[in-house]
């Protein structure tokens, strides 16, 4: 479920991205309405299903970790991973939804305006948000994978050698697969890092760069 939850933001947030990027070439000046109405929907699209998509990833390595240090407890579980997505889908709604009220046509592009005219308060929401969708899920991620990789499940004494060697090889199954999943885990975050970290850098004043079709290209590679 989890992961499906995931592959889903995923791909709305492809989907999204491909659409911010078509009508920036198209000019809507005639249906101001509908294009206020894109910005809005497609900018909040974006933001919110990332923090969703990082956040499941953490739901399956929180089980991941449950299954392989606790495994008793994981199994009184099963109905956990459907609340705690309706809880992320909510939560990471919740924390973008400013963005509908902040976002709106430009003269070519999706253009932010300061809440209330106070642009402290957009650099604060920006940055909850980057708190809620990359540093906190992330370092959550780090501590339970690790978790997982150190903790040694618990061998019984009086297991035969038959079962003992079925038990190493599906061990060293399940460790691969692990590495696997570890690895992905790794890239993905890798991938997000240079939008997240340039975000954070411009919360703390650094100058925006100028819009060029090497930084636009490299910023929708990293989402």
């Amino acid at each position: 479920m989890g992961l499906f939850a995931m592959a889903m933001a995923d791909l709305l947030v492809l989907i999204a991205y491909s659409l911010l990027n078509v009508l920036s070439g198209f000019s809507l000046s005639e249906n101001i309405l509908m294009a206020s109405i894109l910005c809005k929907v497609l900018t909040f699209t974006t933001h919110a299903m990332t923090s969703i998509s990082i956040w499941c990833w953490l739901l399956m390595s929180t089980l991941r970790y449950l299954a392989v240090c606790h495994p008793l407890f994981h199994l009184r579980l099963w109905r956990a991973p459907h609340r705690a997505i309706i809880l992320i889908i909510f939560m990471s709604s919740i924390t973008n939804i400013w963005l509908l009220f902040a976002v709106d046509q430009g003269p070519s592009d999706c253009v932010q305006h300061p809440l209330n005219g106070v642009s402290n308060l957009n650099r604060l929401m920006h940055l909850i948000e980057s708190i809620w969708s990359f540093c906190l899920p992330l370092a959550i991620i780090i501590y339970m994978d690790a978790r997982v990789l150190l903790c040694r499940p618990l061998d019984f004494k009086t297991t035969s050698g038959s079962r003992l060697a079925r038990n190493n090889r599906m061990r060293c199954e399940a460790k691969a697969a692990l590495w696997k999943w570890l690895a992905i885990a790794f890239i993905d975050s890798l991938l997000n890092t240079p939008e997240n970290l340039y975000r954070l850098a411009v919360l703390c004043g650094m100058p925006v760069a100028a819009p060029n079709i090497y930084n636009i290209s490299a910023r929708i590679v990293a989402q």
